[in-house]
Protein backbone atom coordinates (compact mmCIF):
# COMPACT_ATOMS: atom_id res chain seq x y z
CA UNK A 1 0.00 0.00 0.00
CA UNK A 2 1.12 3.75 -1.03
CA UNK A 3 0.20 7.04 0.15
CA UNK A 4 0.17 10.43 -1.37
CA UNK A 5 3.84 12.00 -0.70
CA UNK A 6 1.95 14.75 1.34
CA UNK A 7 -0.57 12.05 2.94
CA UNK A 8 -0.67 12.12 6.71
CA UNK A 9 -2.24 8.48 6.93
CA UNK A 10 -5.84 10.06 6.99
CA UNK A 11 -5.78 10.44 3.00
CA UNK A 12 -6.85 7.09 0.24
CA UNK A 13 -4.55 4.54 0.54
CA UNK A 14 -2.82 3.50 -2.81
CA UNK A 15 -3.08 -0.54 -3.79
CA UNK A 16 -1.35 -1.70 -6.42
CA UNK A 17 -2.35 -4.87 -7.90
CA UNK A 18 -1.36 -7.48 -11.05
CA UNK A 19 -4.74 -7.17 -12.20
CA UNK A 20 -7.98 -6.46 -11.50
CA UNK A 21 -8.96 -9.83 -9.97
CA UNK A 22 -7.11 -8.21 -7.30
CA UNK A 23 -9.32 -5.68 -6.88
CA UNK A 24 -12.30 -7.63 -6.42
CA UNK A 25 -10.72 -9.59 -3.75
CA UNK A 26 -9.55 -6.81 -1.64
CA UNK A 27 -13.63 -5.42 -1.96
CA UNK A 28 -14.96 -9.02 -1.23
CA UNK A 29 -12.71 -9.39 1.56
CA UNK A 30 -13.59 -5.99 3.21
CA UNK A 31 -17.25 -6.20 2.85
CA UNK A 32 -17.17 -9.67 3.74
CA UNK A 33 -14.80 -9.42 7.02
CA UNK A 34 -15.13 -6.04 8.10
CA UNK A 35 -18.53 -5.04 6.79
CA UNK A 36 -16.82 -2.20 5.05
CA UNK A 37 -17.91 -0.81 1.86
CA UNK A 38 -15.34 0.63 -0.55
CA UNK A 39 -14.94 1.82 -3.77
CA UNK A 40 -12.13 1.61 -6.29
CA UNK A 41 -10.40 3.75 -8.86
CA UNK A 42 -8.06 3.72 -11.31
CA UNK A 43 -5.41 6.38 -10.46
CA UNK A 44 -4.46 8.45 -13.74
CA UNK A 45 -3.43 5.78 -16.16
CA UNK A 46 -0.21 4.97 -13.61
CA UNK A 47 0.97 1.33 -14.31
CA UNK A 48 4.75 1.36 -13.21
CA UNK A 49 5.91 1.47 -9.95
CA UNK A 50 9.64 2.65 -8.75
CA UNK A 51 11.04 2.94 -5.14
CA UNK A 52 14.39 5.28 -5.33
CA UNK A 53 17.01 3.90 -3.16
CA UNK A 54 18.60 7.51 -3.47
CA UNK A 55 15.93 8.61 -0.91
CA UNK A 56 14.12 12.15 -0.32
CA UNK A 57 17.33 14.00 -1.05
CA UNK A 58 17.48 12.34 -4.88
CA UNK A 59 13.49 13.17 -5.44
CA UNK A 60 14.60 16.99 -4.40
CA UNK A 61 17.35 17.13 -6.87
CA UNK A 62 14.82 15.32 -9.83
CA UNK A 63 12.24 17.86 -9.14
CA UNK A 64 14.48 20.68 -8.60
CA UNK A 65 16.31 19.69 -12.19
CA UNK A 66 12.67 19.25 -13.85
CA UNK A 67 13.25 15.41 -14.38
CA UNK A 68 10.08 14.43 -12.88
CA UNK A 69 7.63 15.70 -14.92
CA UNK A 70 4.38 13.35 -15.73
CA UNK A 71 5.80 10.87 -12.71
CA UNK A 72 3.92 10.97 -9.19
CA UNK A 73 5.55 10.90 -5.93
CA UNK A 74 4.22 8.82 -3.28
CA UNK A 75 5.56 7.14 -0.48
CA UNK A 76 5.29 3.18 1.54
CA UNK A 77 4.64 2.65 4.43
CA UNK A 78 7.93 3.21 6.05
CA UNK A 79 8.17 6.81 4.31
CA UNK A 80 10.35 6.06 1.22
CA UNK A 81 9.81 7.90 -1.82
CA UNK A 82 8.20 5.85 -5.30
CA UNK A 83 7.69 6.98 -8.04
CA UNK A 84 4.64 6.10 -10.09
CA UNK A 85 5.20 5.77 -14.13
CA UNK A 86 2.20 5.65 -17.13
CA UNK A 87 5.22 4.27 -19.50
CA UNK A 88 7.83 2.05 -19.45
CA UNK A 89 9.95 4.64 -21.50
CA UNK A 90 9.82 6.85 -18.55
CA UNK A 91 10.56 4.69 -16.08
CA UNK A 92 14.42 4.12 -18.98
CA UNK A 93 14.96 7.18 -19.30
CA UNK A 94 15.25 7.97 -15.88
CA UNK A 95 17.18 5.41 -14.83
CA UNK A 96 19.46 5.53 -17.75
CA UNK A 97 20.20 9.39 -16.65
CA UNK A 98 19.12 9.93 -13.36
CA UNK A 99 21.26 7.10 -11.98
CA UNK A 100 21.50 8.71 -8.85
CA UNK A 101 17.74 7.95 -8.00
CA UNK A 102 18.97 4.32 -7.80
CA UNK A 103 15.41 3.01 -9.32
CA UNK A 104 14.44 -0.35 -8.05
CA UNK A 105 11.15 -2.44 -9.18
CA UNK A 106 10.64 -3.55 -5.54
CA UNK A 107 11.41 -2.74 -1.95
CA UNK A 108 12.49 -4.85 1.13
CA UNK A 109 10.96 -3.92 4.59
CA UNK A 110 13.44 -2.22 6.56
Amino acid sequence: MLRDRYDDGNGNPILAAVGQLQFEVVEYRLRGEYGVDSKMEALAGFSYARWVGGGWDAIERAEKDGKLFGVQIVKDRWNRPVLLFRNPWKVTQLDNEETYLKLEPWAMPP
